[in-house]
């Protein structure tokens, strides 16, 4: 049986409340074993109310490739959507 060449992998961290709207996510899209896209994604309100920015999320340590800071829509629905995927 052939494996899938692309993956997305993503992750997610959501409140503790009953609720549990996002805080935020990361994600990996992989093609032949090859990572081509990471980042973060935020939920809306969390990124337009300034909590959150790229210096405050930047990596302590050395990546690949640099981090791409998305919100939760530019994830989904963006010009690299990832909806169709999942």
């Amino acid at each position: 049986m052939a494996s899938p060449d692309d993956f997305l992998v993503f992750d997610t961290e959501t409140r503790v409340d009953a609720a549990q709207r996002l805080t935020f996510g990361s994600f990996r899209f992989i093609h032949a074993r090859d990572c081509i896209d990471q980042g973060l994604f935020l939920r809306h309100r969390l990124t337009q109310e300034g909590h959150c920015n790229a210096q405050t999320l930047r990596p302590k340590h050395t990546v690949p490739e640099p981090l791409r800071l998305l919100t939760l829509r530019e994830f989904v629905c963006g010009r690299k959507g990832y909806a169709g995927l999942v």
